[in-house]
């Protein structure tokens, strides 16, 4: 076996990718092995695809876990291989069925295809999760093909960091005997405990091998892997367009991902859902509503809109600050993209108490689908609402906004007028007490006489701090994600200033939900002790600032 050098430093590309994915490095690894699936299924059949957790020990006895994700129904990784001079030749462009080639290839295009998954998040989804013994980080895959014509292929990639391929690949009983060898050299004193049957069916299979704990862990019957598969997935598998199946093979449990109970008992409707809303009574109790075929934008349609709320119900969210459930869910093309969430973007219009059994998704027709996908980001984990593309984000967002004051009117909940003033007024004292907090830290006041007996005291001074802004609904204090906040000033005064002690900087920051904080604006010594005598004030116009991170 000979391996090739590409130009990739592969470890840290990968480390780039994944920690991309703001919700983990476990969401990637359940979205874009099933995403390579569905894009390989063939003449419409339901593709199969299964996650099996293996253990086997090395030669020095230490134990090592390995994950195989194998899909059936698919084509398999169809074309010939291509060299990096190919690839270059071609001016990084491949043909629509060289999918082998793109799996190993970076930073190519593909005909009549968009360039987004075309950045190799499928095989940084394997990679990451790889953590091949050694002082230095380093990652390895294998993975295997068999196609209808009946060949039967293996490849293998080590990032150790310089990204080496396995070229040429192993093909028919060359690649079954490695496959089913107990020993794979990877490097001198190191191999890979393989022991498995070759592909008897037509499609793909990736080992990854050397597994952490706690990945290995998270990925048995039951798992984190298994949550984040039926987010993912679940719509999917309801209109039987996929199966997923998790399995550990040492115990033998086996997990069948199904869609979550909220949506697996809606009542059934004939035909397409009514423009108007169809509104029907759960068995639990809970209320839901359909809506279909409604335009909005530019040209731009929802196939489908369902919300339903639920006492029974509650959050049951991986992350809270980064919800899944408790909101709408936007798909596309059946897979899970991001959610709106009940607390994060329609506070304004569900009550606290009702939030946690809110639930709801979104789909759409191809044309839709197609200008989504265009703004979505490279992960498949969100929507970015900026510039011509971003049009039909934002167009989708105000429509949502529209069917939740809906939703929350036909339930009788409170008015959102009344939520989004309350809400207002709340964000506002919040505001200016952190504001006051800041100036009226010790830092910021003359220390006190260490003189003994009756020597005076330092002055006190006092702090006075003004804040206005305009938020981009008058009504509501929220800012949605590309949305900005307009004329903010700020004005600072203090008496008497000829006694105020060092200067002050002025910091603006956002701060998260999570409790993490970014800095928009700094002026260091903004205000100085030299501003003069008496009462002294100073303006800060800031102008705009623009929400572009979550």
């Amino acid at each position: 076996m000979e391996f090739t050098n590409t130009s990739s430093h592969m470890v840290n590309e990968v480390k780039s990718i994944i920690e991309g994915y703001d919700m983990g490095s476990m969401r990637a690894l359940a979205q874009e092995p099933v995403q390579n699936a569905l894009d390989a299924a063939s003449d419409g059949k339901c593709v199969e695809v299964e996650y099996r957790l293996l253990r086997r020990n090395m030669t020095d006895g230490k134990l090592c876990s390995l994950l195989t994700v194998t899909d059936r129904n698919t084509t398999g990784l169809r074309g010939p291989t291509v060299s990096d001079e190919k690839l270059k030749e071609r001016d990084f462009k491949l043909l629509p069925d060289e999918n082998w080639a793109a799996f190993e290839a970076q930073g190519y295009t593909k005909e009549n295809e968009e360039a987004l998954g075309m950045r190799g998040q499928g095989k940084a989804a394997f990679l990451y999760h790889s953590h091949v013994p050694g002082e230095t980080r380093r990652m390895a895959m294998l993975y295997d093909t068999l196609l209808e014509s009946g060949e039967y292929r293996m490849g293998m990639r080590f990032a150790c960091p310089v990204d080496q391929i396995l070229s040429p690949p192993l093909y028919d009983d060359a690649a079954k005997t490695a496959m089913q060898s107990d020993t794979f050299p990877l490097e001198d004193g190191l191999a890979i405990p393989l022991g498995l049957k070759p592909l008897s069916e037509i499609g793909t299979r990736v080992i990854v091998p050397f597994l952490s704990d706690d990945v290995a862990a998270s990925s048995q019957p039951g798992g984190e892997m298994c949550d984040w598969l039926q987010r993912c997935w679940w719509r999917a598998i309801q209109i039987s367009k996929l199966q997923i199946r998790v399995v550990d093979d040492e115990t033998g449990a086996e997990a069948t991902i199904k869609p979550p109970a909220w949506w697996q008992y809606l009542p059934r409707e004939k035909g397409k859902p009514s423009a108007g809303g169809r509104w029907d009574t759960l068995p639990d109790g809970g209320i839901v509503c359909s809506w279909g075929e409604i335009a909005f934008g530019d040209e731009h349609q929802i196939r489908r809109l369902v919300m339903l709320h639920s006492e029974e119900l509650s959050e049951n969210e991986i992350n809270r600050d980064h919800p899944e459930y408790a909101g709408i869910q936007i798909l596309r093309r059946s897979q899970w993209i991001e959610t709106r969430g009940a607390r994060q973007e329609y506070g304004d219009y569900i009550p606290r108490d009702k939030r946690p059994g809110f639930r709801g998704y979104v789909e759409f027709d191809k044309p839709t689908d197609s200008s989504l996908r265009a703004a979505e980001k490279p992960q498949h984990n969100g929507f970015d609402a900026r510039g011509t593309k971003g049009e039909v984000v934002r167009s989708l967002r105000e429509l949502l906004n529209d069917k939740v004051r809906e939703f929350s009117a036909k339930m009788g909940w409170e008015i959102p007028q009344a939520v989004s003033q309350r809400q207002v007024s709340q964000r506002e004292r919040q505001t200016h007490s952190r504001f006051l907090e800041t100036f009226l830290n010790p830092n910021g006041r003359k220390s006190k006489s260490s003189k003994p007996g009756d020597a005076p005291e330092g002055e006190e001074l006092l702090w006075d701090c003004r804040l206005s802004l305009d938020y981009p609904d008058s009504q509501s204090a929220r800012v949605g994600w590309g949305e900005s906040i307009s004329r903010v000033y700020v004005e600072v005064g203090v008496e008497p200033s000829e006694a105020m002690n060092g200067s002050a900087d002025v910091v603006l920051e956002w701060v998260d939900s999570a409790g993490e904080s970014k800095v928009l604006y700094s002026e260091e010594e903004a205000i100085s002790k030299d501003w003069g005598k008496d009462r002294v004030q100073k303006q800060f116009e800031l102008g705009g600032l623009a929400n572009s991170a979550r």
